[in-house]
């Protein structure tokens, strides 16, 4: 099982207070790059390992937005760099937990009964 958080203060333009006092959240589309699909709005995300002895609290991932390749291409290495982590994945075993010491494809060759 995998569990994350997304910080969705972390985008652009969201939160503030109305004259009552009523803390909102509102999430301008284009500003966030968000997109409507068939059955939403949607938030493109991408999750990088982080490095074992850098995990904390079981988090094994940092999510980032993530954008088409045409709009990634015309912003320049500030930008990308500047992008903020957005939210976390945690993962219910450890990293540790898993043998490495199995080599797929030799486990595959030895057991190779499959007819293509």
């Amino acid at each position: 099982m995998i569990t994350g958080k997304i910080n969705l203060g972390a985008l652009k333009y969201v939160n503030f207070t109305t004259k009552k006092g009523a803390k909102c959240m509102l999430i301008p589309f284009d500003a966030n790059n968000l997109f409507a699909g068939e059955k939403g709005i949607y938030l493109g995300i991408v999750a990088f390992d982080i490095a074992p002895e850098k995990q904390k609290d079981g988090q094994t991932h940092l999510i980032k937005q993530s954008f088409s390749k045409e709009k990634r291409e015309s912003m320049n290495p500030e930008e990308v760099k500047a992008l903020p982590i957005i939210g976390s994945l945690s993962t219910s075993f450890a990293a540790k937990d898993i043998n490495n010491n199995v080599d797929p494809k030799k486990e595959f060759e030895e057991n190779d009964d499959l007819p293509f």
